[in-house]
């Protein structure tokens, strides 16, 4: 059983979306580092299935870390029959602690959402930003402009007259919109520096290049620097023994939706990088800051190597180097990844009603460093592609489509294989750093892994409490359940 630890007690919990054991052994290669910072911080692993499923989703995985009780797929901070139950991060608060959100995707998004919000549906977004932002939360950084600038939702099933972004200006939050903006950003803070999820790394450093100086979109570890910064000092101005800081790295689990192998390495790289600067400082505040590192579950079913049972792969991969004397090509080829400069995200936008203005061949070689594609490659990419050039309207599903599929050549020649466009229900890495990390070992479940945050931080009584509320129609924490079903209504899918 874990002990509560005295002292401060800042904790940083962070969640790598569909990161799976394969992802960082990519990652360490296409990068051409020796290990990743994080690897120095591994600790054990964690099983992920949810009440409902084998597989779960981002929605049960991440209720089963901030209330601590395994549920649905789907669900949002409810419990497997659809009870609302408090979070770690709401108990955190109102025990006097600043709280944060960090995240690449929507700040409504499923792992965000379910640290802060109450609903049986996980694409109840617009509900989420309402029960988000009322939560007093202090910081809040990632993207969803798109669901914020909708009106706000009621919990008896109606719209204000106001949006979410308006209501949050009124309660007093700063808007940050730019890493100009988020530089200069005070307590409380709401940051959506996109309409919908953040830019892919691999996009957003070009992207950044071509916008004057601060306009551009902020890296994951530049938000959790900063957020990491404003609760330290809200805490210590407040008496406050610490705070808590959600940082999700959410389009690792995007990239491995998509099957698109380079689009992976740098999210993961980009987490390691933020697991580094949350170790910093923790270092430079004396070792008051704790981390906990988990993922959700792993996103593609990924594989490094893909023989596909022929004895001689050059009959149908014949950009595949082997050596000729070996019985079978055991082989990935990490340098063919380097080459990629966009992702399928990228391309598919760019391509999206491009007849008679961008040669795909071309385009496709300079983006993917993929010089040509082979006639089994062509049948199956082809027909989108054109598709998706003369498309001129209602082209999302066409991009999607496109999503899913630019990557399969990619993945051809770098010898990287995928079982699913899904989830798979492997068990994931469990990394922590600083005290405590002794109750962080082994295999434990998500839900285990969950009860040990809440019980080093003294909250079993608070959870109690603000479950009961939730479930209390006199409490004005109240969430009435028959709102859901409006909600439901007004979906955000994608």
């Amino acid at each position: 059983m874990p002990q509560a630890h005295t002292g401060p007690k800042n904790y940083v919990f962070m969640l790598g979306d569909g990161f799976g054991p394969a992802h960082i052994t990519l990652s360490r290669l296409v990068s051409q580092r020796d290990s990743l910072f994080m690897e120095k911080e591994l600790r054990g692993t964690v099983r992920t299935r949810s009440s409902s499923s084998t597989v779960t989703d981002s929605a049960a995985g991440a209720t089963a870390y901030s209330c601590a009780q395994k549920t649905y797929n789907g669900a949002i901070g409810v419990s497997h029959d659809r009870v609302p139950l408090g979070t770690v991060a709401e108990a955190a608060k109102r025990n006097g602690m600043p709280v944060g959100l960090v995240t690449t995707t929507r700040v409504t998004h499923a792992t965000p959402a379910s640290f802060s919000a109450h609903v049986d549906s996980r694409y109840s977004e617009r509900y989420v930003a309402s029960q988000q932002i009322r939560q007093g939360f202090d910081v809040i950084f990632g993207g969803g402009m798109r669901v914020y600038d909708q009106p706000a939702f009621l919990n008896n099933g109606s719209f204000a007259p106001h949006t979410v972004l308006e209501e949050a200006v009124q309660m007093g939050y700063h808007v940050a919109r730019n890493e100009k903006e988020l530089d200069s950003a005070q307590i409380p803070v709401l940051g959506l520096f996109a309409s919908s999820h953040m830019s892919f790394e691999i996009d957003r450093v070009k992207e950044n290049e071509g916008l004057p100086e601060g306009e551009g979109q902020p890296s994951l570890s530049k938000m959790t620097k900063k957020a990491m910064e404003l609760l330290s000092a809200r805490a210590k101005a407040t008496g406050a023994p610490g705070f808590f800081l959600l940082v999700e790295g959410g389009r690792i689990d995007h990239a491995a939706h998509s099957n698109d192998p380079g689009s992976i390495a740098p999210e993961v790289v980009a987490y390691s990088d933020t697991i580094e600067q949350v170790t910093l400082f923790s270092i430079a505040d004396g070792g008051a800051t704790r981390l906990v590192s988990v993922a959700d579950h792993e996103t593609g079913g990924l594989t490094l190597g893909k023989w596909n049972g022929t004895v001689d792969p050059s009959d149908i991969y014949p950009f595949v180097s082997t050596d000729a004397n070996a019985p079978y090509p055991y082989i990935w080829r990490p340098d063919v990844l380097r080459a990629v400069r966009k992702s399928t995200e990228k391309m598919a936008q760019e391509l999206t009603g491009s007849e008679g203005v961008i040669d795909f061949d071309q385009y496709y070689a300079l983006a993917t460093g993929v010089p040509y594609l082979y006639p089994f490659e062509e049948d199956k990419i082809r027909p989108i592609v054109n598709a998706l050039q003369k498309c001129t309207s209602n082209c999302g599903t066409l991009q999607y489509h496109a999503e899913m599929s630019l990557g399969w050549p990619i993945s051809n020649r770098a010898q990287v294989g995928f079982s699913t466009h899904g989830h798979t229900g492997v068990d994931i890495n469990l990394y922590a750093w600083g005290s405590a990390t002794q109750d962080f070992v082994a295999n434990m479940e998500n839900t285990e892994v969950g009860q040990a945050i809440i019980d080093h931080l003294g909250l079993n009584e608070t959870l109690a409490v603000i479950t009961q509320e939730l479930n209390d129609p006199a409490s004005p924490k109240y969430v009435d359940r028959s709102a859901w079903d409006i909600a439901r209504k007004y979906p955000e899918t994608h």
